[in-house]
């Protein structure tokens, strides 16, 4: 069957929610193939790269692009390192479902039209893979366009669709998450904790798509795949970089207002220069010390990871052990409460290894290109796979991180 020109334009409408701009103007081009690009649309998997950002280098090799979040600067407290994102700008503005926005009645009504001017057996195709994602009036568009020309079949199930959805159901002019984002992000942190060797190597929004799809929820379908990879891809990336970020950043915060000795237990914002420039005077003093050994020894060796804010001396035998800071239980203990509830709060192994590099790194002040401190950043390049696994070996070594932190204790008799 051969569309007509102005049907395929129609068609590149319907198919904005699923094909890029390119491949509708192929089709354009050549209308004819439009049918068989259509089908294919609704059940091919489309495979994204992955996220991989991009990490510049610095002289202690602790620098790099940070997996960051946007943080509101209210009451001048927020993290300096974390880089707004004018499309974050326009998608935490954004209300939770769209109301406001001008066009979505008429994006919605011309959507509408694009699906009801389709031949009945390639609406019904596009409602069975997209539309049960989007849920309103294009669903309810397709019993008409089903209904007829031995359609019926596709155009009941399209009024189904039209009816009691438990389904999410974004209208088509939406970019964003708006009231769900945050639902989005909790799912996004239960991948990353249920997956930390794949999250330390770096995830691709194929990785989190069936959390996304589980929790939004939206029908566990190839629709439902493209829909997220093509009209919310960008904010999928937004809210994978600050689901990463506040994994590190909360950890690292909640430090702050639980270990004795700090005056500034907030991270402040640029914009009030005195109070920031004061609060990173002293972070920089403070956090050199957490992230060297305990005074008397050095990162090296066996100690290659007793760093200073998990470690202390033994005063029994001055030797070093192993998370006996005497703030540490309750810093883990308050950073599980940030965690989604269930499984992502139980201490692992590699749960340990994770608050150990991370703190590592987000603790670490490094130059930038003007040799000015910055707060330090999780990147991927210092906290490799190689190293994780160095960390993980290290706490199962006895000898090499003698500790009498029960839940470390717990871990070694289980894997023993």
């Amino acid at each position: 069957m051969r569309l007509q020109p102005a049907s395929s334009r129609i068609l590149c409408f319907s198919l904005s929610l699923s094909l890029s701009l390119e491949e509708c103007a192929r089709l354009l081009r050549s209308d004819r193939h439009a049918s068989a690009a259509l089908l294919n649309a609704s059940s091919s998997d489309y495979s994204d790269t992955s996220y991989a950002p991009s990490e510049s280098g610095s002289a202690d090799g602790l620098g790099g692009d940070i997996l960051s979040s946007v943080e509101g600067s209210e009451y001048g407290v927020s993290d300096p390192e974390l880089e707004e994102d004018e499309y974050e700008k326009a998608a935490r503005a954004e209300d939770s479902n769209g109301a406001d926005d001008p066009n979505r009645e008429f994006n919605q009504a011309l959507l509408t039209q694009a699906i009801t001017s389709l031949p009945n057996n390639i609406a019904t195709a596009l409602v069975s893979q997209l539309i049960p994602a989007l849920g309103g009036a294009a669903a309810a568009a397709a019993g008409p366009a089903g209904g007829g020309g031995g359609g019926g079949g596709g155009g009941g199930g399209g009024a189904a669709a039209a009816g009691a959805s438990p389904y999410w159901q974004p209208t088509p002019d939406r970019r964003t998450f708006g009231g769900k984002r945050h639902v989005v992000v909790r799912a996004i942190k239960a991948y990353i904790l249920a997956h930390l060797d794949e999250t330390v190597a770096g995830l691709s929004l194929d990785d989190i798509l069936p959390g996304v799809i589980a929790a939004l929820p939206l029908p566990d379908n190839t629709g439902s795949k493209v829909l997220l990879k093509t009209q919310f891809k960008q904010n999928l990336r937004a809210t994978l970089r600050e689901a990463e970020s506040e994994l590190n950043t909360d950890l690292r915060n909640q430090l702050l207002l639980i270990y004795s000795g700090i005056i500034h237990r907030v991270m402040v914002h640029a914009s009030n220069a005195t109070l920031h420039a004061a609060a990173k005077a002293e972070h920089v003093a403070l956090f050199a010390g957490l992230v060297a050994a305990p005074p008397g020894f050095k990162l090296e060796g066996e100690d290659e990871f007793m760093f200073a804010f998990h470690a202390a001396v033994d005063p029994q035998n001055h030797t070093l052990l192993a998370f006996a800071h005497k703030e540490w239980p309750a810093l883990l203990q308050q950073y599980l409460t940030f965690l989604p509830s269930g499984r992502s709060r139980t201490i692992t192994l590699k749960f340990v290894a994770y608050t150990v590099m991370s703190l590592w790194q987000t603790l670490t002040f490094v130059p930038d290109t003007e040799g000015v401190l910055q707060y330090g950043k999780r990147n991927r390049e210092t906290g490799s796979s190689a190293r994780f696994e160095r960390i993980k070996a290290w706490l199962l070594d006895a000898d090499a991180c003698p500790t009498k932190w029960e839940p470390l204790l717990r871990i070694r008799e289980a894997a023993a």
